[in-house]
């Protein structure tokens, strides 16, 4: 047996046997240059590992200049809200403008929500009118029909004619039911619009003394308000108002002109009464004594002329000014 191995012609060695010594030597060296391979492999790879880990260590330096730069940044200072003042049933508040225009919308909305059911109701209102109108007229023509069935004489009908007596009796008696159904009709369509008015003069009634408290406050006090009722109702019927009419006053306008009218009436009263308080009967002086002056005395008496002449409010509170210092 030979210890020759036949060379690779693809190696470039020259072609020849090879020796045992030599073949091993040349296995060395390629088990050698296949480490080599796998060691630049393994670096490859490692390097490959290694630059994640990088950029993972990159990642905290990018947060620290983006967290300098939201510093850098400054954000601005929020301004305080600007609010308006608004009355609101007579009281005022203040809300912001979102609420502003809130509360402009929702009214805006309401308002034409109203002018919808107003106009609806009005329509109704006209075809309720036009319905009654034509129960109005067709309830004479259905009376005059029933009337005519007034002077049979039903017992001899019944007993002539049977046949007559069975048909004219079924026609009395349809025409009778139309007219105790239109009756009917027209007494309940008069009881709503009798219901609608009373409501509605409620409603109003509420709405005029809302806008009567607004203008005068004094009729929003449970007492001063009962008292000032009180002497609006006398002088009403002072004037000539009766109990009806008082009732019935709903305008706060007219109100308003009634009670100024009392409230002036009543300080002439005090007026007149004020200056027959100053009124005073002169001492007799003694003869060749001095007159004395008294300038409080002096400052009343001219006071309590003047509300006699003018008769103001004015007046009358610079007499009682004048009266409580003396």
């Amino acid at each position: 047996m030979s210890d020759e191995i036949s060379a690779n012609p693809e190696t470039g060695a020259a072609s020849g046997p090879l020796t045992v010594n030599q073949a091993a030597e040349l296995l060395n060296q390629s088990q050698s240059q296949e480490a080599t391979g796998a060691e630049q492999v393994d670096e490859g790879e490692a390097q490959a590992e290694a630059q994640p880990a990088e950029t993972e260590q990159s990642e905290p330096a990018e947060a620290e200049v983006d967290e300098t730069a939201a510093e850098d940044t400054e954000q601005p200072e929020e301004q305080p809200t600007r609010r308006y003042k608004v009355k609101v049933n007579g009281e005022e508040r203040e809300v912001t403008f979102d609420e502003l225009k809130k509360g402009f919308q929702l009214e805006s909305d309401y308002r034409k929500k109203t002018s919808e059911i107003a106009e609806q109701r009005k329509q109704l209102e006209a075809e309720r009118q036009h319905y009654q109108n034509q129960l109005k007229a067709v309830i004479p023509a259905l009376q005059q029909q029933v009337n005519k069935y007034a002077n049979i004489d039903w017992a001899t009908l019944a007993k002539d004619d049977p046949a007559q007596y069975v048909a004219v009796r079924a026609e009395a008696e349809q025409h009778f039911a139309q007219l105790q159904m239109a009756q009917a009709e027209s007494q309940q369509l008069e009881h709503q619009q009798v219901q609608e008015r009373t409501q509605a003069h409620r409603e109003r009634l509420t709405a005029e003394k809302a806008k009567l408290v607004e203008k005068l406050p004094v009729f929003a006090d449970p007492e001063k308000g009962k008292a000032a009722v009180s002497e609006l109702r006398t002088y009403l019927k002072d004037v000539g108002y009766t109990d009806d009419e008082i009732g019935n006053l709903a305008d706060h306008r007219a109100t308003i002109i009634a009670y100024e009218a009392a409230q002036y009436r009543k300080a002439k009263k005090a007026a007149v009464v004020a200056q027959k308080k100053a009124v005073t009967v002169p001492q007799v002086q003694k003869p060749g004594a001095t007159t004395r002056v008294d300038p409080k005395r002096d400052a009343v008496s001219a006071a309590a002329e003047r509300v006699r002449k003018t008769g103001k409010v004015d007046d009358l509170a610079a007499y009682l000014r004048a009266t409580s210092t003396t």
